[in-house]
């Protein structure tokens, strides 16, 4: 038995011929979105804060196969698009507080701070599948075994998306919904979009201590968060599978788990400045 397909020369038209090269401006990409923010801006009450959302789809045609019927159906995706984005800002003049205690002490630790803060909420961007094979039998198999020209990817059987409340470091879709292509040219039916990798939300808090010094002297303070809260923010899920090419099994352990790759952890930056 070959697990090779037919050999590219066979499919051609002008058999015994190489590869013909076609160049063609076919690819484009576009971008929707419906962007909404509402604002306050600072008042008596020493408070600002602005609160914008997009709602966003960006689609890309960058990828020509030419072994297939509708190619805008095959490669015509949302990869690399991040559907949410909520970002929350926000700046508080704090009340001195010597205004009811008023001595030295109180107006020295008390009075002239402003917090201020950025929150940031954002879901993950849509992503694709690879995959590869292990125990392949003597033939002449090579990669994957896609003929010339054809991007072959896994088949899609079922939506591998899962509910937020059910997703964890081990398990972040379902892994049973990928299989290997099916077709006799292995091209598969993966989009490349499929899945919605993990999002994260962020808060970087400001705090500022202003001491008059006379005139236009002052000494400023900073205490600047980054990541505050410390909190986990995944960037990478296992997304290529390993199948048994006899039983056509997933043999990868680490397929639909988190790889450990996130952005930075909390950062405590601190400062002072005097303007004169």
């Amino acid at each position: 038995m070959s697990a090779q397909p037919l050999a590219d020369d066979l499919l051609r038209p002008y058999q015994g011929y190489g590869s013909i090269q076609q160049r063609a401006f076919s690819g484009y990409s576009d971008y929707h979105a419906l962007q909404t923010s509402v604002n306050r801006r600072r008042t008596a009450d020493g408070l600002s804060f602005g609160v914008s959302y997009t709602y966003a789809r960006s689609h890309n045609l960058g990828a020509i196969d030419p072994f297939v019927s509708d190619n805008r159906a095959r490669n015509y995706n949302m990869n690399g698009s991040r559907p949410h984005n909520l970002v929350i800002n926000y700046s508080y003049e704090v009340p001195n507080l010597s205004q009811k205690w008023d001595n030295v002490f109180v107006k020295a630790l008390a009075d002239n701070w402003q917090i201020s803060g950025i929150t940031s909420v954002l879901s993950g961007t849509k992503q694709g599948f690879s995959y590869g094979y292990t125990n392949v039998p003597t033939g002449t198999l090579s990669g994957t075994g896609a003929i010339n020209g054809g991007a072959s990817r896994p088949d899609i059987v079922c939506d591998p998306n899962i509910s937020r409340g059910d997703r964890s470091f081990d398990k972040q879709f379902d892994t049973s919904c990928i299989g290997p292509p099916s077709d006799a040219n292995r091209l598969g039916n993966a989009v490349g979009d499929e899945y919605q990798g993990p999002g994260y939300m962020n808060w970087d808090f400001s705090f500022f201590k202003v001491v008059p010094m006379g005139g236009n002297r002052r000494l400023q303070f900073r205490i600047e968060l980054y990541n505050a809260f410390d909190t986990d923010q995944w960037t990478a899920t296992d997304t290529s599978a390993i199948f048994n090419y006899v039983t056509g099994a997933q043999t990868d352990g680490n397929f639909g788990k988190l790889t450990g790759a996130t952005l930075s952890a909390r950062r405590i930056q601190l400062g002072a400045r005097f303007t004169f």
